[in-house]
């Protein structure tokens, strides 16, 4: 396994959803269902959180220089290039958040009074559909 590949063993709730892509919690925000987008391009992992945590502070999060997510170093030319999400991340996000929304929905159709934390997520999970509509839009 490569040096840089080594990183994903930090991630948490990490899935594979590509032979070189995968979804994880993002470290760099509370995070309960995974919103940070990794792509293994054959010599840098690209991530992308849907929440908008910067690549610094995930790889702060877990401890990990700039540098050790590129095989060999990096050319600062192609680290600040944009990155594109490929959209079957994009769906599985907007999938995981349907559900956030129709839970929450269907606990004010009964009645129920919305408590602190279910609104929260509420709106972290309005954030992450805003984030994945601009990736898609990014294209």
């Amino acid at each position: 396994m490569s040096d840089y590949l080594q990183l994903l063993e930090r991630f948490d709730k990490l899935k594979k959803t590509a032979p070189d892509r995968w979804l994880a919690c993002c470290p760099a925000h509370s995070d309960n269902n995974p919103s940070l987008s990794i792509k293994d391009t054959g010599d840098r992992l690209l991530l992308h959180c849907f929440s908008g945590c910067t690549f610094r502070d995930i790889g702060d999060s877990i401890g990990a220089l700039p540098s050790q997510f590129f095989a060999g170093g990096y050319d600062r030319r192609e680290f600040d290039k944009k990155h594109r999400v490929p959209y079957q991340d994009i769906v599985i996000v907007l999938r995981s958040e349907m559900w956030v929304l129709i839970g929450i929905a269907n606990h004010l159709k009964q009645g129920k009074p919305l408590a602190d934390a279910d609104f929260s997520r509420l709106v972290e999970a309005g954030r992450r559909v805003e984030q994945a509509w601009r990736a898609s839009n990014a294209r």
